[in-house]
């Protein structure tokens, strides 16, 4: 491609591709090949780097430079360099495009591997300065089209590798709370387990079978002291399975172990310093580094020692130590028939800590997060209907794509959350089981066309027209699985099958099975499909991206609903997962038809364009989004930025519905609804919670704090209409005196 010429069809086919790359890359370093390999068609560079900013403090002066040149395996991360005055550092002080050419090739720097010309351009991530990225050429001037293409790249890479470390940084805060939780409940497991035990070779076993999940180690034991003998009877705990090997003997005196007896006091730190003593010499035959070990006291008597070794040096924190010697302790206290209240009270006030963390950490990341996602998407979708391009249109949908993928793993992670605090119930109904699943590869049948991929469905036997249960749960399985398969196939087809089987006393099992003709599963990757923010491998991570989440949703849900999931698969020819559910009978009388006429007909938009509305927001962009939705719904409205302002509005103007936001400065949405509701006519309002707090409990406080319903952000056309359904629906008590009514 020629660097000087226009733009043309073929350039922004590839920056499209760029684009899509990066941004499925999953990690920084998946970021960064992708910048490596793209580089050199797009600008047709004979150099590249990529210079990491370091140290927010000092702008321009730490960087990590990582070459670029066309990488296709291991990427070679860069070095730690100061760039005050360089070129690098001018661009990254100023945020600004910097071009130098005629570079003199006698002297250091750019030009002493031949570069004459470059250009550098920030990468901003709105206000957020991540680094440069620098492209040089050996001809002595900058190609014309360089530099407006190379700023265009910047900002898709400042993107990308914010996302990326974003999403980093969520499941790193998630692995943190979840391991110190299990290891605190794992503490609490072994406290109960104590209180059962009748003698010392139990509590010995019931530590045995929890030690490896309170502290980190290679290698786990407990040394019983025999006194009379100044023996250790060293008995080796299996880490796997935690039960005890047979024992053997050491004197005490000169050994490690027996040097804790004797202090009485924990040791924690390298072996070899402690290579002169007896059993020391062993441990680092087997390649252990380092040591954890606390005596069990019983009566004021030594009666033997835990210990951890690992083959990592430093491997254990004063936490780690802390952990061991509260269980050196239990066991203790359970050997002399006495509990410590103490002790388990305190570990289960720090696993409730832990958790409550862990609910707000969710909550103010859903807020966050949400609440620019509503502007993004909301935009998005009011651009795309206007006047575009084709370009435009085609940038439009990527942008629209992005973000629903973003909402999709924000969905995902809060689903999860739901699932883990145990928050989720079924909401059932009557349903068809055919028109259920008609509507689930509905869902996903736009991107199997896409990849050119056969979607088939096959029901085997009668499918009962009517059941009662959750078809919501169901759908969200069936989309789950489905996705996947057309996400991990590349040609060939995705099949559903259903069938159903009746049980005793009138319940059904429906069984259901996706298969593809995709890449397969490894069968060493098999074990960690149902595991947390796992995906196969880190290299089908970085190719089909995901949150890993899919699967383990899958599973809980279909264990709510009394069943069971499993899966088969072959290498390189495909996958398939089953399932079954059980379901009860339709109620009777219930209709599972769509609704066609009456009461629950879909208000035309003259019943919509009658209604008063006030949309209670102080975020200037969802103002205009919620405003422009609503207009294209056929309705106007006002808006009020706080909750004074919307008791100000309730004065002046009978309002039928009111959209309220939460989060507002001054009276916020809880204490404006709890207003409203004190008004002599307070049943005339139709209060709607329009927020991004979307996390297990928060629709439940909005309605118990008076508001009639609650839709969460970021906010869809349909969701909205849907809501102005229902308030057009609500019982003739609630309506105002207006045309509508």
């Amino acid at each position: 491609m020629d660097p000087c010429g226009p733009p043309r069809e073929e350039e922004l086919l590839r920056l499209s591709e760029l684009n899509l790359a990066i941004n499925a890359a999953g990690s920084e370093d998946g970021v960064l090949r992708e910048l490596a390999r793209h580089l050199p068609s797009l600008l047709g560079v004979d150099r590249a780097s990529l210079a990491l900013h370091l140290d927010s403090s000092e702008p321009g002066a730490v960087v990590e430079l990582i070459p670029l040149y066309g990488t296709e395996g291991v990427l070679t991360r860069g070095r730690l360099r100061r760039v005050d005055d360089s070129a690098v550092g001018v661009a990254m002080l100023e945020r600004r495009l910097l071009l130098q050419e005629g570079l003199d090739v006698t002297q250091g720097g750019e030009g002493r591997a031949g570069v004459r010309s470059i250009a550098i351009a920030p990468l901003l991530d709105g206000d957020d300065l991540l680094g440069v990225i620098n492209v040089g050429f050996v001809r002595p001037d900058v190609p014309e089209a360089v530099p407006t293409t190379l700023v265009f790249i910047a900002g898709l890479a400042a993107s990308a590798l914010s996302k990326t470390r974003m999403v980093h940084e969520m499941r790193s805060a998630y692995r943190e709370a979840a391991y110190h939780a299990r290891r605190l409940g794992a503490l609490n497991t072994l406290a109960n387990a104590l209180a059962t035990c009748q003698d010392e070779e139990s509590a010995i076993r019931a530590i045995a079978s929890t030690l490896s999940d309170i502290v980190p180690g290679d290698r786990l034991s407990f040394a019983r002291h025999d006194p009379d003998r100044q023996l250790l009877v060293m008995r080796r705990i299996q880490v796997t399975t935690g039960e005890l090997g047979e024992g053997f003997e050491i004197p005490a005196a000169g050994s490690s172990t027996g040097s804790v007896i004797h202090g009485r006091q924990p040791f924690r730190g390298a072996l070899r310093d402690r290579e002169h003593m007896s059993e020391v010499p062993m441990l680092l035959e087997m390649g252990m580094e380092s040591g954890l070990a606390v005596p069990v006291v019983v009566r004021d008597r030594v009666l033997g020692v835990l210990n951890v070794t690992s083959r990592s040096l430093d491997a254990f924190d004063q936490t780690d130590e802390d952990i061991l010697v509260q269980a050196a302790a239990l066991l203790g206290a359970t050997i002399e028939n006495t509990y410590l209240v103490e002790e388990s009270r305190q570990a289960l006030v720090a696993a409730q800590a832990a958790s409550q963390a862990k609910s707000e950490f969710m909550a103010n990341m859903s807020h966050e997060i949400r609440t620019p996602m509503n502007g993004v998407i909301g935009m998005t979708s009011i651009l795309a209907d206007t006047e575009l391009t084709t370009d435009q249109a085609d940038c439009v949908e990527t942008i629209r794509a992005s973000g629903e993928h973003l909402l999709v793993v924000i969905n995902d992670i809060l689903d999860f959350s739901k699932i883990e605090a145990g928050k989720v119930t079924l909401d059932e109904s009557d349903f068809s089981v055919a028109e259920c699943v008609q509507t689930a590869v509905a869902v996903v049948e736009p991107l199997a066309r896409v990849k050119g991929l056969t979607l088939g469905v096959e029901s085997s036997g009668d499918l009962p027209p009517a059941v009662h249960g959750d078809p919501a749960r169901l759908r969200q399985v069936l989309v789950n699985l489905i996705s996947n398969g057309v996400k991990f196939t590349e040609r060939g087809s995705v099949d559903v099958r259903v069938a159903a089987h009746d049980l005793e006393g009138g319940d059904v099992r429906l069984d259901l099975a996706i298969s593809d003709t995709g890449i397969g599963i490894p069968a060493e990757q098999r074990e960690l499909l149902f595991q947390p923010f796992t995906q196969g491998d880190s290299g089908t991570t970085r190719r089909f991206g995901g949150t890993g989440l899919g699967l383990v949703i899958s599973k809980r849900l279909v264990e709510l609903m009394g069943g069971a999931i499993s899966f088969r698969s072959v290498e390189g020819q495909g996958t398939t997962f089953e399932f079954s559910v059980t379901v009860r009978p339709p109620v009777a009388g219930k209709d599972t038809g769509p609704a066609d006429g009456g009461a629950d007909a879909a208000p035309t938009r003259e019943e919509l364009a009658a209604l008063n509305v006030l949309v209670a927001e102080d975020n200037p962009v969802n103002q205009r989004v919620t405003l422009a939705m609503l207009r294209s719904l056929g309705c106007e409205a006002d808006l009020a930025a706080c909750g004074e302002e919307v008791l100000e509005a309730a004065e002046r103007t009978d309002y039928d519905v009111v959209f309220m936001d939460l989060q507002m400065p001054g009276l916020d949405g809880f204490g404006a609804t709890r207003r409203l509701r004190e008004r002599p006519d307070a049943d005339r309002f139709w209060i709607i919670a329009l927020t991004a707090n979307a996390l297990p409990g928060d629709r439940e406080r909005c309605l118990a704090a008076g508001m009639d319903d609650y839709v969460s952000k970021p906010v869809k056309p349909g969701a909205l209409s849907a809501a102005l359904q229902r308030a057009c629906r609500r019982p003739a008590s609630r309506r105002a005196a207006s045309p509508a009514a």
